[in-house]
């Protein structure tokens, strides 16, 4: 195991790599052959809504996921760390970039849109 940094000054940790994954389900919304790595930023459907998070570990096809929670007009780090253990086939969408500050603790997501697009045709 391979331990490295995060360099998110709002919330330091230390990440685990251990290996990369390779999804070939064509059935996910995300595209085919999406490769995750750890320190990727992804969106996750919970409790009807999506959350982003990023990848701390990768082990047998399964994914340590800390998430970001809802507040105001964008999303924060909560105070206890909301930590899920996703298969690939959990993931609604890889990001391209990840959150941008717009505060001290609020974070905006620049592809929100797009999400929320690939969001409700799912649920709607």
């Amino acid at each position: 195991m391979e331990s490295v940094a995060h360099e998110d000054p709002v919330r330091p940790m230390v990440l685990e790599s251990i290996e990369n994954l390779t999804v070939t389900d064509n059935n996910k919304l995300d595209e085919p052959n999406t490769c995750y790595n750890v320190n990727d930023w992804i969106n996750a459907i919970f409790d009807e809504q999506w959350f982003p998070g990023i990848i701390e570990v990768i082990n047998d096809n399964k994914m340590i996921i800390s998430f970001m929670v809802r507040k105001e007009n964008g999303f924060n780090w909560p105070m206890v760390p909301d930590k899920q253990v996703l298969e690939p086939s959990g993931i609604l969408y890889k990001l391209k970039l990840p959150p941008v500050p717009v505060s001290n603790r609020l974070f905006q997501i620049p592809e929100g849109d797009h999400v929320d697009k690939i969001f409700h045709s799912i649920v709607d």
